[in-house]
């Protein structure tokens, strides 16, 4: 049933076999999100540290930037499934990128920071029909795109144009002249640049 309007509610999930502990994701932040039709898809973010709840998956406690993806049918099931995603390359482990419903039942999932503590600039498609998950390459070499990022906000047209605006980065504060530096001379920079990409 339709919640009810401007009134907040607490969502139990259900086990997907209608009985026992619900499968539920490890707890963690700067993770991202989109819904896709009756589905909100979850990836990655940070695990916090490492505790063990009641049916979360995986059951070891994880630490740091994560890779996972998780489904939540809130239109029959009402429970959580884990996407058991697949393609040529496995994506790295990120916290603090986007997550944005492309078109149909895709997503893009953008940039980022690493599980080595490196911002990220490429984008990633992930079907949520065949769980199919793969690299968007940029076609043209010589063009200009995004410097890497996290933090930033990014949302798309639904209809295959995802803009990214703004976000945080790491940099050499000689270059940018501005944030707080650091013994090597770098320094957190924000950033207020807009950019867009089509990808269909």
């Amino acid at each position: 049933s339709l919640p009810r309007r401007h009134v907040w509610e607490f969502v139990k999930p259900h086990a997907l076999n209608g009985a026992g502990v619900p499968i539920v994701p490890a707890n963690r932040s700067r993770c991202a999100s989109a819904v896709v039709c009756d589905t909100l898809v979850v990836v990655g973010g940070s695990a916090d540290d490492g505790k063990k709840w009641p049916g979360a998956w995986p059951s070891s406690g994880q630490k740091g930037p994560m890779a996972d993806m998780w489904s939540f049918d809130f239109s029959k099931k009402w429970a959580w499934t884990p996407i058991r995603a697949h393609g040529e390359l496995p994506m790295p482990a990120r916290e603090g990128h986007s997550v944005v419903h492309a078109h149909t039942q895709v997503v893009w999932i953008f940039g980022g920071l690493d599980g080595a503590f490196e911002y990220r600039n490429d984008v990633w498609e992930l079907d949520t029909n065949s769980s199919r998950l793969g690299p968007l390459m940029n076609q043209c070499a010589t063009c200009a795109a995004p410097s890497p990022r996290a933090l930033h906000a990014a949302a798309s047209d639904g209809d295959g144009t995802m803009w990214v605006f703004g976000g945080e980065r790491w940099s050499d504060v000689s270059a940018d002249g501005e944030a707080s530096a650091d013994s090597r001379g770098a320094g957190l920079v924000y950033m207020n640049d807009l950019w867009r990409i089509r990808c269909r």
